[in-house]
C-alpha cells in the first residue's frame, strides 16, 4: 500500500510541475516604469523618455517614464532604492543622484553602492568653460596663466550638485585655485558669468550655446574627450594640454539591488541593443551629450569608479553632507 501511495505521489508531482514552470511569465509580462527624479520638461526627462521609449520596443513591452522630482533628484532614487526588485521599477541615474548627493545631503538614506546596480550607462553630459568677455583668455592655457599671475583668485560661479566637484577636478589638474561663488542653479551662474559679475564656470552645452552665439561670453574649451557635434569650433581641454581631462555628469539606467539574474540579462540585452542603435545616439548628442554606452559589469565597474573618484574629490574639498 506505502508503495503504491509513493508511486501515485511521485505521478501527482511530476504532472504538476510543467504547469507550475509554464504559469511563470517571462520578463517583462507587464509594462515597465522608469523613474526619472526631476521634473518633466527638462534635460534630464529628455534623456530618459527618450531611452525608455527605445528600451520598451527591445523589450516588447511599454516602458513609461514617472516623474518624481524633488530634493536634487533624491526624492525619486530613495523610492526605487526601496521599491520591489522584480525588474519592473528602473531608475534613470546620473552623476548627480548617484555619486554626489549622497556625499553632500545629509537627508539622502539610499547608498550608491550597495542599494543601486547599474544596467547601463548611455551618456555623458558635455560641459563648457566659459569666462566672460572681459577675461583675457581664449583657451585653456591662456585661462591657467591668467589665474597664475591674477593676484586675486579668479571668480568662478558654481550652481548645482554636479558642478562645484567639475570645477574642483579641473582646479586640481591645472594646479590653480578659483575663488568659489555659490548660486543656486545654472541658469543664475551663467547669466551672472554673462553680465560680466564672475569671471568664470562650467555648464551643459545646451545652457551655453544660446549665449555663446550671442557673443555673451567666450568658450575656452569643451568637457568630453571628442568634440561636440554642436559646438565643433570649440577644441576639448584635453587637446590643450591637460590629456586625458574628461568631467560630465553622466546618465544610465539603474535597478534596484537584488533583481533576479535573468531579469538583469534581458534588460542587458534589450540595452545592449540600443546602445548600437544609430538613431538612439544621433539623439542623444542633439541632446548635448556624448554617447558613452558602458552595460552589464563594464557599467558596473565604471560606476564604482565614479563613486570612488568624486568620494575622493569630496575629501579634498573637505565637504561634508549637509
Amino acid at each position: 500500500m506505502k508503495a503504491w501511495r509513493l508511486v501515485l505521489s511521485t505521478i501527482f508531482m511530476a504532472a504538476l510541475t510543467p504547469v507550475s514552470l509554464a504559469a511563470e511569465p517571462a520578463y517583462p509580462a507587464a509594462p515597465v516604469k522608469l523613474v526619472v527624479p526631476f521634473p518633466p520638461g527638462g534635460p534630464v526627462d529628455s534623456v530618459g523618455r527618450l531611452l525608455a521609449n527605445k528600451l520598451g520596443s527591445e523589450l516588447g513591452q511599454p516602458v513609461y517614464v514617472d516623474n518624481k522630482g524633488g530634493a536634487g533628484g533624491a526624492i525619486g532614487a530613495q523610492a526605487v532604492a526601496s521599491s520591489a526588485p522584480n525588474g519592473y521599477t528602473l531608475l534613470l541615474g546620473s552623476t548627480a543622484t548617484i555619486s554626489i548627493l549622497p556625499l553632500i545631503n545629509a537627508s539622502v538614506r539610499y547608498d550608491a553602492d550597495g542599494d543601486f546596480t547599474p544596467v547601463a550607462i548611455a551618456a555623458t553630459g558635455v560641459q563648457i568653460f566659459v569666462v566672460n568677455t572681459k577675461v583675457p583668455a581664449s583657451n585653456i592655457p591662456e585661462l591657467i596663466a591668467y589665474a597664475r599671475r591674477k593676484k586675486e583668485p579668479v571668480t568662478a560661479a558654481t550652481g548645482g550638485s554636479a558642478n562645484p566637484f567639475f570645477i574642483a577636478m579641473f582646479e586640481r589638474e591645472a594646479g590653480i585655485r578659483f575663488l568659489h561663488v555659490p548660486y543656486k542653479g545654472t541658469g543664475p551662474s551663467l547669466a551672472d558669468v554673462a553680465a560680466g559679475h564672475v569671471e568664470f564656470t562650467v555648464a551643459d552645452t545646451s545652457a551655453v550655446l544660446p549665449l555663446l552665439k550671442a557673443g555673451q561670453v567666450k568658450a575656452l574649451g569643451i568637457s568630453s574627450l571628442q568634440r561636440s557635434p554642436l559646438a565643433p569650433e570649440v577644441p576639448t581641454i584635453a587637446e590643450q594640454g591637460l590629456p586625458g581631462f574628461e568631467a560630465g555628469g553622466w546618465f544610465g539606467v539603474f535597478v534596484p539591488k537584488g533583481v533576479p539574474a535573468n531579469v538583469y540579462a534581458r534588460l542587458q540585452a534589450a540595452l545592449e541593443k540600443v546602445a548600437r542603435d544609430a538613431d538612439t545616439n544621433a539623439q542623444l548628442q542633439q541632446l548635448g551629450l556624448a554617447p558613452s554606452w558602458s552595460v552589464g559589469e563594464a557599467a558596473v565597474r565604471n560606476v564604482r569608479k565614479e563613486n570612488a573618484k568624486f568620494r575622493t574629490l569630496a575629501g579634498a574639498m573637505d565637504l561634508k553632507p549637509q
